[in-house]
């Protein structure tokens, strides 16, 4: 069996090199197309003084704000150690293309330098910056509003000019430097004060986890920390107690009549960061046999673009009328962490799927987001030896009522910032496995059964990837259905 990953594979430069690529003059090049934000986010990464660092780079953020000035550069002039190879980690774990692309560098070339083994490997950046990072990156704006809302009722002497600033990074740096937080060594930090607040959040648990890891008394956090009570979809907890509340019940079970299914298969991309996703027709046929098993209408769109996909997202209703009990999108193709890669190269964020499918014609319609598709780079490995495997590695916002966004939700072949395998003949694990399931042919079945199994045989599965025993698990995110429902008998043969 031979397996790949749906993330960019690339082709470059020797890391020997890489770090030549980069010097004073060429960073500030490079900053002027930066965003704050991201300047932002680099800078949390490559500082060392994080006890110190806030009250500079602040006013420079300001400043920037205000007249465009940079802050990198200004930071780096003031002799921050091995800033070159700070700097290429940093956009490496950032995953900013753009910048590695000015560079003349690959993502894979850094990741072979930087990230040799996973996204928390020990390299020239903090570990615990790292999580902290990733946490910024993982939390909603909303979210991340609560967040700063907990830690100011701890009777936290604030910042005035901070209440005007989203930026997550800017609140941490400011909690290290009046040492609400801290970060006192490669290995070690008191997070308590933080870890106390994460656990108000759902879907951030194995972040939760990694921080806890780096906290002095994070053993009593651990052991006082119930898990299984997190209201989360990943397979480890599951909430079993609700899915049989709502398999006993048939009254809340919702029966789909009639139902549309649209596959959008990216398989060739015009470009040469993407390679060609060998293997996904055999998704997207069974997808099409399984749906159409069900008496689903359904529609096959192959290798769009980015303007291509959200147009034919967004107009569903047009195309193929509002007349359904339920609608599932397939979509099959490479992917980043939050996002898929359509076949012009270009990212497209679950956020914009989202916001162009829940339009106010589909309000009471059942609507699923099924994608396979990387969401990182990080492997799922363990510890034994099986078959050779490979991995599935537009941001135009549309304005939507909140009540058409009921009825929702996403099941992703992967967690955020990890690979998704497929077979280069047979096709995808998750997919594959999702559709032999929902085509058990002895009863009807309830998608929310069908997404525990999904998940249990997945996760169960193993394979060899670049000598690696590697593993995957899938993830029900978005959860807003108001029940479960249940598919028609299926006929297919």
């Amino acid at each position: 069996m031979s397996l790949v990953s749906d993330a960019n594979p690339g082709i470059g430069v020797p890391a020997s090199i890489v770090k030549k690529s980069i010097n004073l003059d060429v960073l500030e090049k490079i900053e002027n197309d930066l965003d704050i934000e991201d300047i932002v986010s680099i800078l949390f990464l490559m500082v060392c003084d994080y006890k110190n660092a806030f009250s500079k780079i602040y006013q420079l953020y300001r400043k920037a704000k205000k007249d465009g000035t940079c802050v990198i550069s200004e930071i780096v002039k003031d002799n921050e150690e091995n800033w070159e190879d700070k700097f290429l980690e940093s956009i490496c774990v950032c995953n900013n293309r753009k910048v590695i692309k000015k560079l003349g560098l690959c993502l894979k070339d850094l990741e072979t330098r930087y990230l040799p083994k996973n996204r928390f490997f020990k390299q020239t950046l903090n570990p615990i910056a790292k999580c902290l990072y990733v946490l910024c990156e993982s939390l909603t704006t909303e979210e991340t509003k609560m967040l700063l809302r907990l830690v100011k009722e701890d009777k936290v002497k604030y910042e005035p000019t901070l209440d005007d600033v989203d930026q997550l990074e800017l609140h941490l740096l400011y909690w290290m430097n009046i040492e609400y937080i801290s970060i006192l060594s490669e290995k070690r930090g008191n997070l308590k004060n933080l870890l106390k607040h994460l656990k108000t959040f759902d879907d951030i648990e194995l972040i939760t986890v990694d921080l806890a890891k780096y906290d002095e008394q994070h053993h009593s956090y651990s052991s006082s920390t119930d898990t299984s009570e997190k209201t989360t979809f990943s397979i480890q907890n599951f909430n079993k107690s609700n899915l049989i509340e709502i398999e006993n019940n048939d009254k809340s079970i919702r029966q789909i009549k009639k139902g549309l299914c649209v596959i959008i298969n990216e398989m060739y991309f015009h470009g040469s960061q993407y390679e060609t996703r060998y293997g996904t027709n055999a998704d997207s046929d069974k997808l099409s046999k399984t749906f159409k098993g069900f008496g689903f209408a359904v529609h096959i769109f192959e290798n769009l673009k980015k303007n291509e996909m959200l147009s034919k997202i967004r107009n569903l209703s047009k195309l193929f009328g509002s007349d359904y009990d339920c609608i599932f999108v397939c979509i099959l193709s490479h992917g980043y962490k939050g996002g898929i890669i359509t076949s012009d190269e270009a990212e497209v964020s679950i956020e914009s799927i989202e916001n162009a499918f829940c339009c106010s014609e589909f309000t009471e319609i059942i609507k699923i987001v099924i994608i396979q598709a990387c969401q990182g780079k990080a492997v799922g490995k363990v510890a034994v030896n099986e078959n050779s495997l490979v991995t599935d590695g537009l941001d135009d916002l549309v304005p939507a009522d909140i009540t058409a966004r009921k009825n929702f939700c996403i099941f992703m072949s992967t967690l955020q910032g990890y690979v998704s395998m497929r077979d280069k003949l047979r096709g995808s694990w998750f997919i594959q496995e999702f559709c032999d399931i929902l085509q058990q042919k002895e009863r009807k079945v309830t998608f929310f059964n069908s997404v525990l199994k999904v998940m249990q045989v997945v996760q169960n599965k193993r394979g060899i990837m670049r000598d690696e025993l590697v593993s995957q698990l899938p993830e029900l995110r978005m959860l807003r259905l108001d029940t479960d429902f249940e598919l028609p008998q299926y006929t297919g043969h």
